[in-house]
């Protein structure tokens, strides 16, 4: 049984570029053995795979892998954000985790690309039924101007939270890819009407490459977003876990740490930019 006595499972998904040895997914689970609190989490982990190479991949490394096969669609490759093979990934994705919310799981769902340093169940409101990331947070957790990123969520099952979820995928018109399209269903107070209570996770716990924690005694997890290629997100997140290591080695003595500069990622956003 993968979901915890309460209905709650995390999980992820990842195709072979994520999968390969000495990859994303590798750190990713290493993170949750090394991590404050997350050994034990690491058995209510569904990883998802949307090709044969990532499924049996995954079985070596983990018990509980589930392969999603997509009739017609080939998602083995590298998936550059906003492409629309990435697209198309992004929705197949979030019509799995509707089906799954459905079935009365709570969902912790979580990217590959990210660093799991603390238990983040400890930051979770008892109140909200959504509570999703952001790439900038800028300082309420419910202002509507909040950047979301739909890479991190916790999503309690219920009636309001499975009509959302039915809103979001049949509204997949409106926007590009799945979080824009959530972004604008939220300014558009959709969910003020469903009556669903939606909450912002501040940064400075749930940090990222965009807009990173500034106290590595308070930080849960760390996001590569706000880069362009695996190489450089890689590199980077290799380099952060390095430094959350080092400084919870030592004796804080009241520092609350400091973050290496994620050059690799700016650099990869900079070339991506030119014609």
């Amino acid at each position: 049984m993968v979901a915890m006595d309460n209905n709650t499972l995390i999980m992820t998904v990842i195709n072979k570029p994520f999968a390969e040895n000495n990859s994303v997914f590798d750190l990713f689970l290493q993170s949750f053995k090394t991590g404050e609190g997350t050994q034990q989490l690491i058995k209510h982990l569904l990883v998802v795979t949307v090709d044969h190479t990532a499924f049996n991949r995954c079985r070596q490394l983990h018990p509980h892998c589930y392969n999603l096969i997509t009739e017609g669609e080939d998602f083995s490759g590298e998936q550059f954000y906003s492409t629309p093979d990435y697209v198309k990934l992004m929705w197949r994705r979030l019509l799995f985790v509707a089906d799954v919310l459905g079935r009365g799981y709570n969902i912790l769902f979580t990217d590959s690309d990210i660093l799991w340093l603390r238990n983040p169940f400890t930051r979770f409101s008892l109140d909200d039924d959504m509570q999703v990331s952001c790439d900038r947070y800028r300082g309420d957790p419910y202002d509507r101007s909040n950047d979301i990123n739909a890479g991190f969520y916790f999503v309690r099952s219920n009636s309001k939270t499975i009509k959302l979820y039915k809103l979001w995928y049949e509204s997949r018109d409106i926007g590009f890819h799945d979080q824009d399209v959530l972004q604008k269903l939220q300014k558009k107070r959709a969910f003020q009407e469903l009556g669903l209570r939606f909450r912002f996770l501040e940064t400075l716990y749930f940090s990222g490459f965009c807009q990173k924690s500034t106290d590595l005694r308070e930080v849960n997890t760390v996001h590569g977003n706000c880069c362009k290629s695996m190489k450089a997100k890689l590199a980077d997140l290799r380099a952060a876990f390095e430094a959350w290591k080092t400084f919870m080695a030592k004796e804080h003595s009241g520092s609350k740490g400091t973050w290496p500069d994620s050059g690799i990622c700016r650099a990869s956003l900079k070339l991506a930019r030119l014609p």
